[in-house]
């Protein structure tokens, strides 16, 4: 994650509060020559960092499955501030206007309204948003063809083999990419799960999303790792 420089204290201590104006700002700091304009009001009000956010997530699966199955997940995302003299973490949306210096955006993704998986954004304090990693990007590849329907195998059908297959309820269920394969190539994507079964024991299943055979390893925990 990227490193931002601390800014000038009576910077901070000027916008802490949404009710200063950036001209008052402008005035005191004569060093500053221009004041950013996404800081006259709290980066909350309005919705801005989300609809910056959700805009970048719009063009990468399209308007329409973004709108059907993206939702944002406020509880789980979180601001770094620089507030006062110190930096802290706060909630999203936290009433206490801050100067972000990252932000960490949870979205979730849905189909038949059951949550299928979890990722996050990104972005320091120029709310450009992206994908925690060129990985992370390329797997949300594969799900965007999931919503598509270019696979064969839902995640409700992937579930129900991995079941005949030895594992639970509490499975996690994931689409991974294979590295060794192209992100834009469906033929790189497989269901895989990886679940402990007993106290020395964990099965790795996975699953071709346009057959639905299986691939099954038995995993030997070994005592200490």
């Amino acid at each position: 994650m990227r490193v931002f420089p601390i800014l000038l204290s009576a910077f901070v201590l000027t916008f802490v509060s949404c009710s200063e104006s950036s001209g008052d700002v402008a005035s005191e700091n004569s060093t500053l020559t221009e004041v950013d304009d996404r800081f006259q009001s709290c980066y909350f009000e309005d919705n801005l960092a989300q609809n910056r956010c959700d805009s970048v997530l719009q063009d990468f699966f399209g308007s329409e499955i973004f709108k059907r199955h993206i939702r944002f997940d406020k509880s789980e995302s979180f601001i770094n501030c620089q507030s006062a003299d110190k930096i802290e973490m706060k909630s999203f949306g936290d009433t206490e206007c801050c100067l972000p210096n990252t932000y960490d955006m949870v979205y979730t993704i849905r189909e038949n309204g059951q949550k299928i998986y979890e990722f996050p954004m990104v972005s320091g304090s120029d709310m450009e948003f992206e994908h925690v990693s060129t990985q992370s990007g390329a797997q949300l590849i594969g799900y965007k063809k999931l919503l598509a329907g270019e696979f064969q195998i839902t995640y409700a059908e992937a579930r129900a083999i991995a079941k005949k297959n030895g594992c639970t309820d509490e499975m996690i269920l994931e689409l991974v990419y294979d590295e060794k394969g192209k992100a834009n190539d469906a033929k790189s994507y497989f269901w895989e799960i990886e679940q402990a079964l007993a106290q020395d024991k964990t099965v790795l299943v996975q699953i071709d999303p346009f057959s639905g055979s299986i691939t099954r390893h038995d995993l030997m925990v070994i005592a200490g790792d």
